[in-house]
Protein backbone atom coordinates (compact mmCIF):
# COMPACT_ATOMS: atom_id res chain seq x y z
CA UNK A 1 0.00 0.00 0.00
CA UNK A 2 1.35 3.28 -1.00
CA UNK A 3 -1.33 5.66 -1.03
CA UNK A 4 -1.37 7.69 1.84
CA UNK A 5 -4.56 7.31 4.06
CA UNK A 6 -6.94 10.14 5.54
CA UNK A 7 -5.81 9.22 9.00
CA UNK A 8 -3.70 6.31 11.06
CA UNK A 9 -5.50 5.31 13.64
CA UNK A 10 -3.23 2.96 16.12
CA UNK A 11 -3.16 1.37 19.97
CA UNK A 12 -0.20 0.47 21.99
CA UNK A 13 -0.53 -2.76 24.81
CA UNK A 14 -3.33 -5.04 22.95
CA UNK A 15 -1.07 -7.99 23.56
CA UNK A 16 0.28 -10.15 26.97
CA UNK A 17 4.20 -9.50 27.13
CA UNK A 18 5.83 -11.74 29.73
CA UNK A 19 6.70 -9.90 32.81
CA UNK A 20 4.53 -6.80 31.49
CA UNK A 21 1.09 -5.35 32.74
CA UNK A 22 -1.89 -6.10 32.45
CA UNK A 23 -4.81 -5.17 30.41
CA UNK A 24 -5.38 -1.48 30.13
CA UNK A 25 -8.02 -0.48 31.45
CA UNK A 26 -8.59 1.82 28.48
CA UNK A 27 -7.83 1.68 25.08
CA UNK A 28 -4.30 3.33 24.66
CA UNK A 29 -4.93 5.41 21.31
CA UNK A 30 -2.48 7.79 19.12
CA UNK A 31 -2.19 8.91 16.07
CA UNK A 32 0.30 8.41 13.08
CA UNK A 33 1.28 10.49 10.39
CA UNK A 34 0.11 9.62 6.94
CA UNK A 35 3.06 10.70 5.41
CA UNK A 36 4.80 7.76 7.14
CA UNK A 37 3.38 5.30 4.83
CA UNK A 38 5.19 3.37 2.16
CA UNK A 39 4.81 0.00 0.58
CA UNK A 40 6.73 -3.57 0.27
CA UNK A 41 10.01 -3.36 -0.96
CA UNK A 42 10.79 0.68 -0.37
CA UNK A 43 13.67 1.47 2.03
CA UNK A 44 12.44 2.30 5.82
CA UNK A 45 14.72 5.42 5.89
CA UNK A 46 16.14 6.26 9.56
CA UNK A 47 16.92 10.25 9.46
CA UNK A 48 19.27 11.89 11.27
CA UNK A 49 16.90 13.43 14.13
CA UNK A 50 16.78 9.38 15.06
CA UNK A 51 20.42 8.91 15.55
CA UNK A 52 21.28 11.90 18.00
CA UNK A 53 21.14 9.85 20.78
CA UNK A 54 22.04 6.69 19.54
CA UNK A 55 20.47 4.38 17.37
CA UNK A 56 16.85 3.25 18.98
CA UNK A 57 14.61 2.71 15.73
CA UNK A 58 12.41 -0.10 16.93
CA UNK A 59 10.13 -2.86 14.40
CA UNK A 60 6.59 -3.74 15.91
CA UNK A 61 4.42 -5.99 13.28
CA UNK A 62 0.77 -5.51 13.46
CA UNK A 63 -2.35 -6.42 11.92
CA UNK A 64 -4.05 -3.30 9.88
CA UNK A 65 -7.54 -2.86 9.07
CA UNK A 66 -8.57 -0.13 6.37
CA UNK A 67 -12.06 1.40 6.83
CA UNK A 68 -14.28 0.85 3.30
CA UNK A 69 -16.44 3.62 4.82
CA UNK A 70 -16.81 5.99 7.54
CA UNK A 71 -17.78 4.87 11.00
CA UNK A 72 -19.02 6.95 14.17
CA UNK A 73 -20.78 5.14 16.94
CA UNK A 74 -20.59 2.26 15.48
CA UNK A 75 -22.17 -1.24 16.22
CA UNK A 76 -20.33 -4.93 16.01
CA UNK A 77 -22.30 -5.48 12.51
CA UNK A 78 -21.38 -1.74 11.10
CA UNK A 79 -18.10 -2.38 11.90
CA UNK A 80 -17.89 -5.94 10.15
CA UNK A 81 -19.48 -4.49 7.24
CA UNK A 82 -17.19 -1.48 7.51
CA UNK A 83 -13.86 -2.82 6.84
CA UNK A 84 -11.77 -3.29 3.46
CA UNK A 85 -9.24 -4.63 3.51
CA UNK A 86 -7.01 -6.51 5.93
CA UNK A 87 -2.95 -5.50 6.03
CA UNK A 88 0.37 -6.89 7.78
CA UNK A 89 1.96 -3.79 9.00
CA UNK A 90 5.24 -2.29 10.82
CA UNK A 91 4.66 0.81 13.11
CA UNK A 92 8.27 1.62 12.65
CA UNK A 93 9.17 3.40 16.17
CA UNK A 94 12.26 5.33 17.62
CA UNK A 95 12.22 4.75 20.70
CA UNK A 96 13.97 7.91 22.10
CA UNK A 97 11.07 10.48 20.84
CA UNK A 98 8.63 7.63 21.92
CA UNK A 99 9.67 8.00 25.28
CA UNK A 100 11.30 11.16 25.93
CA UNK A 101 11.93 13.66 23.17
CA UNK A 102 8.06 14.55 23.16
CA UNK A 103 7.04 14.32 26.46
CA UNK A 104 5.20 11.45 26.69
CA UNK A 105 3.18 11.57 23.49
CA UNK A 106 3.67 8.72 21.14
CA UNK A 107 3.19 10.33 17.56
CA UNK A 108 6.63 11.97 17.51
CA UNK A 109 8.55 8.98 17.41
CA UNK A 110 6.35 6.93 15.18
CA UNK A 111 5.39 9.53 12.42
CA UNK A 112 8.93 9.98 10.89
CA UNK A 113 8.91 9.62 6.94
CA UNK A 114 9.00 5.98 5.56
CA UNK A 115 8.46 4.71 9.18
CA UNK A 116 4.71 3.26 8.32
CA UNK A 117 4.73 0.38 6.15
CA UNK A 118 1.88 -1.48 4.95
CA UNK A 119 0.99 -4.13 2.76
CA UNK A 120 -2.03 -4.50 0.36
CA UNK A 121 -3.14 -7.37 2.25
CA UNK A 122 -6.66 -8.95 1.46
CA UNK A 123 -9.99 -7.61 0.75
CA UNK A 124 -12.34 -8.69 4.26
CA UNK A 125 -15.01 -10.24 2.27
CA UNK A 126 -12.06 -12.95 1.24
CA UNK A 127 -10.82 -14.16 4.10
CA UNK A 128 -11.81 -15.30 7.48
CA UNK A 129 -11.99 -12.59 10.12
CA UNK A 130 -12.43 -14.96 13.26
CA UNK A 131 -9.82 -17.30 12.11
CA UNK A 132 -6.71 -17.73 14.07
CA UNK A 133 -3.69 -16.27 12.52
CA UNK A 134 0.04 -15.62 13.18
CA UNK A 135 1.88 -12.50 12.80
CA UNK A 136 5.17 -13.11 12.70
CA UNK A 137 8.57 -10.54 12.40
CA UNK A 138 11.61 -11.68 10.78
CA UNK A 139 14.94 -9.80 11.03
CA UNK A 140 17.51 -10.92 8.62
CA UNK A 141 15.38 -13.45 7.93
CA UNK A 142 15.39 -15.16 12.11
CA UNK A 143 12.03 -14.50 13.51
CA UNK A 144 11.67 -12.23 16.21
CA UNK A 145 7.97 -11.97 17.14
CA UNK A 146 5.17 -14.60 16.84
CA UNK A 147 1.97 -14.03 18.31
CA UNK A 148 -1.31 -15.11 17.34
CA UNK A 149 -3.47 -12.21 16.91
CA UNK A 150 -6.24 -14.18 18.97
CA UNK A 151 -4.40 -13.00 22.32
CA UNK A 152 -5.15 -9.32 21.20
CA UNK A 153 -6.72 -7.74 24.88
CA UNK A 154 -9.10 -6.07 22.51
CA UNK A 155 -10.33 -7.48 19.46
CA UNK A 156 -10.47 -5.27 16.24
CA UNK A 157 -14.39 -4.78 16.51
CA UNK A 158 -14.13 -3.56 20.40
CA UNK A 159 -11.83 -1.47 19.01
CA UNK A 160 -13.13 0.54 16.57
CA UNK A 161 -16.03 0.61 18.19
CA UNK A 162 -14.60 2.24 21.09
CA UNK A 163 -12.46 4.43 18.82
CA UNK A 164 -15.98 5.51 16.92
CA UNK A 165 -17.57 6.40 19.91
CA UNK A 166 -18.58 10.04 19.17
CA UNK A 167 -15.74 10.52 16.33
CA UNK A 168 -15.97 10.04 12.95
CA UNK A 169 -13.43 7.86 11.73
CA UNK A 170 -13.06 7.99 7.80
CA UNK A 171 -13.46 6.03 5.00
CA UNK A 172 -9.94 4.66 4.04
CA UNK A 173 -7.95 5.64 7.53
CA UNK A 174 -5.65 2.58 8.37
CA UNK A 175 -6.34 0.84 12.22
CA UNK A 176 -3.03 -0.61 13.73
CA UNK A 177 -4.16 -2.91 16.16
CA UNK A 178 -0.81 -3.04 18.32
CA UNK A 179 1.69 -5.71 18.51
CA UNK A 180 3.31 -8.39 20.33
CA UNK A 181 6.21 -9.68 22.73
CA UNK A 182 9.43 -9.76 21.24
CA UNK A 183 10.56 -6.11 19.44
CA UNK A 184 14.14 -5.20 19.06
CA UNK A 185 13.69 -3.21 22.69
CA UNK A 186 12.76 -5.91 24.76
CA UNK A 187 15.63 -8.15 23.64
CA UNK A 188 18.86 -9.02 25.53
CA UNK A 189 20.56 -6.85 24.63
CA UNK A 190 18.25 -4.71 22.51
CA UNK A 191 18.74 -5.33 18.76
CA UNK A 192 17.39 -1.89 16.89
CA UNK A 193 17.68 -1.42 13.21
CA UNK A 194 20.47 -0.92 11.33
CA UNK A 195 21.92 0.22 8.14
CA UNK A 196 21.30 -2.68 5.72
CA UNK A 197 18.84 -5.03 7.68
CA UNK A 198 15.58 -6.49 6.28
CA UNK A 199 12.69 -5.85 8.56
CA UNK A 200 9.80 -8.29 7.67
CA UNK A 201 5.86 -8.65 8.43
CA UNK A 202 3.73 -11.82 7.80
CA UNK A 203 0.25 -11.60 8.69
CA UNK A 204 -0.78 -15.45 7.87
CA UNK A 205 -3.15 -15.71 5.18
CA UNK A 206 -3.37 -12.35 4.42
CA UNK A 207 0.01 -11.18 3.02
CA UNK A 208 3.63 -10.13 4.27
CA UNK A 209 6.05 -6.72 3.72
CA UNK A 210 9.44 -7.20 3.43
CA UNK A 211 11.38 -3.32 3.80
CA UNK A 212 14.92 -2.99 3.52
CA UNK A 213 16.78 -0.67 6.01
CA UNK A 214 19.16 2.51 5.38
CA UNK A 215 20.30 5.05 7.87
CA UNK A 216 20.39 8.70 6.50
CA UNK A 217 23.85 10.06 7.48
CA UNK A 218 22.26 13.71 7.09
Amino acid sequence: MNTRPPAILAVGRNYPHPGGPPPPDHVVFFLKNPASVIGDGTPIIIPEVCSQHGMQVDFEAELAVELAVDLKDASAAEVRAGIARYLPANDVTCRWWEQHGAEGQLARGKSFDTFCPLGDGAVATEIEPDRPRRLISRLNGEVMQDACVTTMFRTVEELLMELSRGATLLAGSVLLTGTPAGIGMSQDPPRFLRDGDIVEVELEGVGSIANPVQVDPG
